[in-house]
């Protein structure tokens, strides 16, 4: 578009492969011109993906975080809350190799109930319409 007779507004510039890019460039400004380049916008692009990506990142560390201290805390309080079993067991003359066993199978049917009811949440959730 025209200012005036001798002035245009903006110049569109397009080069035939993208090596040529930074030269034309460089030769724009060289004139005094601004320049805006796709390439310019796909990098401001790339940076707030970078940015999305870190925040993601540190929210995913703090969550994991979380999670590890509770799975800490239920192992704990599960071994305070059977100190007297663990005590009865070890007063009939049992053997921590006798004791142990009992307390991974007890713990781990309900490691797998957990797992499977997360695992049919998520498909439930997933198979939801998004509106």
């Amino acid at each position: 578009m025209r200012k005036d007779k001798n002035q245009y507004s903006s110049i569109y510039v397009r080069v035939k492969h993208v090596k040529e890019l930074d030269a034309v460039r460089k030769e724009i400004e060289e004139m005094g011109l601004h320049v805006f380049t796709i390439s310019d916008q796909l990098e401001d692009i790339k940076k707030g993906f970078l940015v999305m990506d870190s925040i993601l990142g540190a929210i995913g560390f703090v969550a994991l975080l979380i999670a590890a201290l509770g799975i800490i805390n239920t192992m704990v309080m599960s071994i305070l809350e059977r100190t007297r079993e663990i005590g009865i067991m070890k007063a009939i003359g049992g053997s921590d190799r006798e004791i142990k066993p009992s307390f991974c199978r007890s713990r781990g049917h309900r490691i797998y109930l957990d797992q499977f009811s997360g695992c049919c949440l998520v498909i439930c959730l997933l198979k939801l319409p998004i509106s």
